[in-house]
């Protein structure tokens, strides 16, 4: 699954500010215990890892956490283990030409072996102006087995998304790695060409869909969602944006009525039906297509 949010920036400068905003505040929400360790690292102490693939990541109990930057093109790919203040640092430094930057928290167990983690991603797409795609991915499992997780990672993003001009915003299902939200996977387009397609439309729908609000008036405004009956949130955030949620936990969105749901959100979807791909949702592999067009 993934909750995303894609906003604008206008600067490199600003890319950085925002990236920095979104994985601190990750980090320090999702697991906050973890994060103060992560923050304790010394400069001098040996870095975790191995050479021996069925070797203990690092110490026992220890907190294991990564950054990994791709510049220019994407192709000059480096990772490094965070440090804190320095990482940080070295992220702002001349980082002009910063493309992604992927950051990696894992737990290990009583014997240094990986046992639990989480992750926060940015993305630049365009240059200045441009969009900065925020996400955090995670497994479906967790709705059930951690509920206060993904509590915190909600409340990440809702404060994410308070201080940010908002394009689009969602946490459903990662149809695919390269089609971050229904509207790239339904019409097979690279993210990177079609984010300032459409402007006036809503990329998807789903559990929890955050729009402008001048994408929300399409569709008669808060008000006229409110009195639809089938949200269980319909927030105005302090930047103007909208938190809409559809039902108060992703087992009972799993549950609701998907073709209401559509009829609400058609005038700001590209036009077609949804359809669920029955032979995708037999799979583990392959989430239902709860949010697709013909």
């Amino acid at each position: 699954m993934v909750a995303e949010l894609t906003v604008r920036f206008a600067t490199s400068e600003e890319f950085l500010q925002k990236m920095l905003v979104w994985v601190d505040s990750g980090a320090s929400t999702v697991e906050p215990s973890w994060y103060k360790k992560m923050n304790e690292v010394a400069d001098d102490e040996v870095p975790f890892g191995s050479d021996d693939p069925e070797a203990p990541a690092g110490p026992p109990e220890g907190i294991l956490a990564q950054v990994t930057t791709a510049s220019g093109s994407g192709n000059f790919i480096s990772t490094a283990r965070y440090r804190g203040e320095p990482t940080r640092r070295w992220l702002q430094a001349d980082r002009a030409d910063l493309k992604r930057v992927f950051f990696e928290v894992s737990k290990l167990d009583s014997l240094g072996f990986l046992s639990d983690g989480f992750s926060l991603n940015c993305s630049r797409v365009g240059d200045e102006p441009g969009w900065l795609r925020a996400s955090m991915n995670f497994r479906e499992s967790e709705t059930i087995a951690n509920p206060e997780r993904i509590s915190r990672r909600l409340t990440v993003l809702k404060r994410f998304a308070e201080s940010q001009e908002v394009g689009f915003g969602h946490v459903s299902y990662l149809y695919n790695p390269l089609s971050p939200t229904a509207y790239e996977e339904a019409l097979n387009i690279d993210p990177e060409h079609s984010i300032t397609q459409h402007p006036g439309l809503a990329r998807g729908y789903s559990w929890i869909t955050v729009l402008p609000r001048e994408i929300l008036e399409v569709i008669g405004g808060a008000g006229a969602v409110r009195e639809c009956g089938l949200f269980s949130e319909v927030n105005e955030l302090a930047n103007g944006a909208y938190w809409l949620q559809a039902a108060a936990t992703w087992s009972d969105y799993l549950h609701a009525d998907f073709s209401s749901l559509q009829r609400v959100f058609a005038p700001i979807l590209i036009p077609g039906d949804p359809i669920r791909d029955d032979l995708s949702g037999t799979s583990a592999h392959f989430p239902p297509q709860l949010v697709a067009f013909s």
